[in-house]
């Protein structure tokens, strides 16, 4: 067999991936791979055929990974410390082992930098308060709101006080799911350190690592002779995998540009370097052999330096098994090396397979294996002159244009396969396509190349030429000044890039599964005996068909999943975002920063590019302050404004200027104003209001599949009376409001979610946005009381956490995310809305509360 470990370690990865989605006891787990390997032997005993032997290592293989990934999910030590505190925040000390290096986040809050230190502790005891020491087991995550000093390195002994808490889910769908990031490695709480004098070393400080001695001289070198601008820190990033000058910003310009990947330690650094040090050998006369072996314990060397980063990690053990069978002086595959690395690593830690940098990582390697040779070919074949005559021969401009058209068939063939390969992974991960990355790789990843060897450079000679080292600083940072501008420039670019929603399992999977059996069954050879000719067509006709088959599955599902009305009602900010066939809608959105923290990211998740409209109800900072966020990053089509004066509303008449800047259309909401399927209910012009904003606000209502949605946001008592003159067109099965200044003054008269109006529109359901802060989304605990007694279910957001709302033939399902339980919390619920009132007098008679369907919650996991 050419590839005996790619079966295996596929039907490994299989169990780690059934494992993960299903969590199955692990006794099952444990039988099934017994059953397995009992049939493994029986093959291997009767000495079967290889295909049969083969299809028995698999499913051996499958058993096992699932057996791995579930072990450590089951078997929780007593000490540990998930079981010992509470699912509460709780104050507490921990001691324990710094097994990580720290990592150093600058994030940009209010204009200025903040600082924050992440550390990983491999516990030994803990203190609850002022309780006794106890002894406890797991890893915690320590967040430190400061730079760490100098000193501070793996090995050591700390001992930190602060607030100890679960991980939060996510506030919102799509976003990143922090806490299962860290559950899969086993991470269960993190401490929230305030300051550096809550963070102490026990013990006395034993010596120096090398690689804490490396780092701090590297920096210095590489930051010799540049000023310290942007150029001069990311040229520091990608030689050495610092993290910190990536932030949202930089994060976010390469993302989109399709050229982030430069900056990880990845196989494109290892074997940049590898080169160096194998043409280094070469030149002091050593065979390639040989110089490779002297290369493989430079590299490991590297990994050690730079933190044993995984992806530094992944890319030396590929790079060692690649060089290690030509020492060896064994046939290569690229296919089963990347097979061997991948087994050895899952082996050791499972749970990489279900981290992003790992499937992009293996996913971009195999489709370089699978895709790169017959997409060269074929480019070539554009651009191949007469192959019958020879080189020497050729006019002189075709001995000239032949070399840079064959590096840019392989360029543009790289970049190709790799774009392929890792298309469904970049979308499930990222909710992100990005066509104008095959273009800038083609231009960014030479400059790549050529900063990272002026680093590796400067670092190599600064001992014994310092002055040379200054030249290749400058060098480096020239081409990572160019590197910059075009990314930039490419990001720019008008569809370069967009985001779309993250698909099914099944997209990527038929994907992948078409892209495997392509390049698995069809011998991409250019000997034309390699496989007989019909059974090459019938192969091909048959993944064809298979892939056509599979996209139009895709596109009906995708089809269904966009024309079902969706609303959403954020957590903590007064933001509502609704999305049907008629369009998409944002209401109102939050304070600065929310943008760039919760509701752009969301948007994004569901693959909105541009916002259809932006409803704006009031002009404070709770309701309208994301507002040149949305200006720059989603561009609403039209905003439509309360009909209120803008004079008394500073942070609105803000928000007019971007819009007038950037040429977006802006109107009032007066009553009547019809937008998409929402239409304005309230106020009335001839109602009695004052000078106040909230009086001003307008009330807003549509129907989704037969279902009504009121949302009245902030509006005050007096806008509320006047909806009773018309209890039609407050008549709904959903109602949605906010908290806001005057109902956290205790003002009676605008107490969010009165129970007259809840009489007056009697709702199915009830959601109120409220925040523990700021005060002004806060509510008492009397009006909490109250509204637990109301003749509808109630959910406050601070308690319940976002609410995602589904709509379909006359129903609703709704599920929360990011609430007090910091998982998926409430089931899943089903109604039929209720019939609308035959007459205004019919509405002020209270209706029983219709059953509720309680189906299992779809996101909840063992």
């Amino acid at each position: 067999m050419r590839r005996p470990l790619l079966g295996p370690v596929l039907g490994f990865a299989a169990g780690i991936v059934a494992a993960s989605e299903f969590a199955p006891p692990l006794a099952v787990c444990l039988l099934v791979a017994v059953a397995a390997l009992l049939g493994l032997l029986l093959a291997q005993v009767r000495c079967s055929p290889d295909r049969v032997f083969l299809s028995a290592a698999v499913l051996a293989s499958a058993a096992l990974g699932s057996v791995a990934l579930r072990i450590p999910a089951t078997l929780v030590p007593a000490d540990s410390l998930q079981c010992l505190t509470p699912d509460a925040p709780v104050l507490g000390r921990v001691r324990g082992e710094l097994s990580d290096v720290p990592e150093l986040r600058l994030t940009e809050q209010r204009g200025q930098l903040t600082a924050r230190t992440a550390l990983r502790l491999k516990l030994s005891s803990w203190r609850p308060g002022n309780g006794p020491w106890q002894t406890a087991a797991g890893v915690v995550l320590l967040s430190l709101r400061a730079p760490l000093p100098p000193g501070v390195f793996p090995g050591q002994t700390l001992e930190a006080t602060g607030v100890l808490r679960p991980v939060e889910a996510p506030a919102a769908p799509g976003l990143f799911d922090y806490a299962e990031f860290l559950r899969r490695q086993d991470i269960h709480r993190i401490l929230t350190v305030e300051s550096l004098a809550d963070l102490q070393h026990p013990d006395s400080p034993g010596p120096v690592p090398w690689s804490e001695r490396f780092l701090p001289w590297a920096h210095t070198t590489l930051a010799r002779g540049l000023p310290d601008d942007e150029s001069a820190r990311l040229l520091r990033a990608m030689t050495l995998g610092w993290k910190t000058p990536l932030n949202g910003a930089v994060d976010d310009v390469f993302m989109r540009a399709g050229t982030m990947h430069v900056f990880a330690i990845s196989g494109l650094h290892i074997a940049l370097i590898m080169a160096m040090l194998v043409e280094l050998g070469r030149a002091l006369r050593l065979s390639r052999n040989l110089a490779g072996g002297l290369a493989l314990p430079l590299i490991w060397a590297y990994v050690a330096a730079t933190g044993w980063q995984p992806s530094a990690i992944r890319s030396g053990v590929m790079a060692s098994l690649v060089f290690g069978s030509g020492l060896l002086q064994r046939p290569g595959d690229l296919l089963n090396s990347l097979a061997a690395a991948a087994g050895i690593l899952l082996v050791w830690d499972p749970a990489q397979l279900l981290q992003s940098g790992f499937q992009l990582s293996f996913g971009a390697v195999a489709g370089l294996a699978l895709l790169v040779p017959p997409v060269e070919r074929l480019l070539l074949s554009w651009v191949q002159f007469d192959p019958w005559i020879p080189e020497p021969l050729r006019p002189r401009w075709q001995q000239w244009l032949g070399p840079p058209l064959r590096l840019l068939a392989l360029n543009l063939s790289v970049g190709l396969a790799a774009t392929v390969a890792t298309l469904p992974l970049t979308i499930h991960h990222f909710n992100l396509v990005s066509p104008v990355s095959l273009l800038a790789n083609l231009v960014v990843v030479p400059l790549s190349s050529l900063a990272l060897a002026a680093g590796s450079a400067s670092l190599a000679v600064a001992p014994a030429w310092p002055w040379l080292s200054e030249l290749f600083n400058a060098s480096g940072w020239v081409s990572m000044n160019g590197m910059i501008r075009l990314s930039r420039w490419f990001a720019s670019w008008p569809g370069g890039w967009w985001a779309v929603a993250a698909p099914p399992w099944y997209w990527w999977l038929g994907w992948y599964a078409a892209l495997i059996g392509g390049g698995l069954t069809i011998r991409w050879d250019p000997d034309p005996t390699a496989r007989k000719p019909a059974t090459h067509c019938r192969w091909l006709w048959a993944a064809t068909s298979a892939l056509a088959l599979w996209g139009l599955f895709a596109v009906g599902a995708w089809w269904s999943y966009r024309s079902t009305p969706r609303l959403f009602i954020f957590r903590d900010d007064p933001a509502v975002f609704a999305t049907s066939p008629a369009g998409n809608a944002l209401f109102d959105g939050g304070r600065t920063g929310a943008g760039h923290r919760t509701i752009i990211p969301f948007l994004r998740a569901q693959g909105v590019n541009h916002l259809d409209a932006h409803h704006v109800s009031l002009g404070l900072q709770r309701f309208c302050g994301l507002g040149p966020e949305l200006v720059t990053e989603l561009t609403p089509r039209v905003v439509l404004l309360p009909a209120a004066s803008q004079a008394r509303q500073p942070l609105l008449r803000r928000y007019v200027a971007h819009l007038t800047a950037a040429g977006i259309p802006q109107t009032a909401a007066p009553l009547g104003t019809r937008h998409g399927a929402w239409t304005v209910v309230g106020p009335s012009p001839d109602s009695s209001v004052t000078g106040r904003a909230t009086d001003h606000a307008p009330v807003w209502k549509a129907e989704f599949a037969g279902v009504h949605v009121l949302y009245v946001g902030a509006a005050s008592r007096a806008v509320l009376s006047d909806l009773q003159r018309r209890p039609d067109a407050a008549r709904a099965d959903i109602l949605i409001a906010a908290a806001h200044e005057a109902a956290a003054r205790n003002r009676i008269d605008s107490e969010p979610l009165p129970d007259d109006l809840l009489k007056l529109v009697r709702p199915q359901l009830a959601v109120l946005i409220t925040a523990p802060f700021p005060a002004a989304a806060h509510i008492s605990r009397d009006t909490r009381e109250r509204l637990r007694r109301a003749s509808c279910p109630v959910l406050l957001t601070d308690e319940s956490g976002g609410v995602q709302l589904e709509f379909r033939d006359g129903r609703f399902r709704q599920q929360t995310y990011g609430g007090a339980g910091r998982r998926e919390t409430a089931p899943t619920a089903e109604a039929a809305p209720a019939p609308p009132a035959a007459s205004p007098a019919s509405s002020q008679v209270e209706d029983p509360v219709p059953e509720v369907e309680l189906l299992p919650d779809p996101g909840s996991r063992d």
